[in-house]
């Protein structure tokens, strides 16, 4: 977001890495994040991580519900939309 890393998904996608220097800038990585995925430009994602903690339940594993992913118990799910 304008040039600076928010958000890193780690290889396989079942992790993800985030740092902010403001809640606007999480915000909008959220949401091109889940756009990524719905639109096709990034592969499925079944996050289980966030930070190092279980993504459900976790705020920013709720930022990307909010956004359009879907939760399970273990895991965030993000799918292209068809």
């Amino acid at each position: 977001v304008n040039g600076q890393p928010v958000l890193y998904i780690e290889s396989g996608g079942a992790t993800i890495w985030a740092w902010a220097s403001s809640e606007t800038s999480l915000n909008r990585a959220v949401k091109a994040l889940v756009s990524g995925v719905e639109r096709r430009w990034l592969p499925k994602l079944g996050i289980k991580r966030i930070n190092g903690d279980l993504a459900p339940g976790s705020a920013i594993g709720n930022r990307l519900i909010t956004a359009g992913a879907e939760a399970t118990p273990s895991t965030i799910h993000i799918r292209p939309t068809y």
